[in-house]
Order: C-alpha cells, then sequence, then structure tokens
C-alpha cells in the first residue's frame, strides 16, 4: 500500500489504519507500522514533515506522525 497522487498524507495514514485495523494480522508492533507508513509516504510530503518536525520523523515517536499529518494537511 503507497499514497497515491491524488491522496493527502492524512488520508493515506487513514486508509492504512483502517486496513491494519481490519486485517488479521492486527498484533503488528508500532516500529513495523511506523516503518511501513513512512516507506510509502511520498518524498515531497516526507520533506516537509521533516521540516514540520524540525528534524527526521522517522526518529520521533509514531504518535507524532499522524499529528504532523493532520497538521500538513490542514495548512495545505
Amino acid at each position: 500500500m503507497s499514497q497515491q497522487e491524488e491522496e493527502s498524507v492524512e488520508d493515506y495514514l487513514e486508509i492504512l489504519f483502517y486496513s491494519l485495523h481490519k486485517s488479521k494480522q492486527n498484533a503488528v508492533n508500532p516500529y513495523t507500522i511506523c516503518t511501513i507508513s513512512l516507506k510509502e509516504i511520498r518524498n515531497e510530503y516526507i520533506d516537509a514533515l521533516n521540516l514540520m518536525g524540525a528534524c527526521d520523523i522517522s526518529y520521533l515517536p509514531f504518535t507524532q506522525t499522524p499529528k504532523l499529518c493532520r497538521k500538513y494537511s490542514k495548512g495545505s
């Protein structure tokens, strides 16, 4: 699953979380979810999120990523 061109970052994460919730593999650890989600967000969004987070967001706690995505989507 990867972010589509017309999808906002917030929409992509919402679909990803919904899919994981509905999956039979619902015991995926947060680190794996973070890795999967960040790997499939389009590069131009990752760059903007890194600027907003004032660091490489892959080092932030995963709970911060959805917050940054919502903030970015509202500002776009």
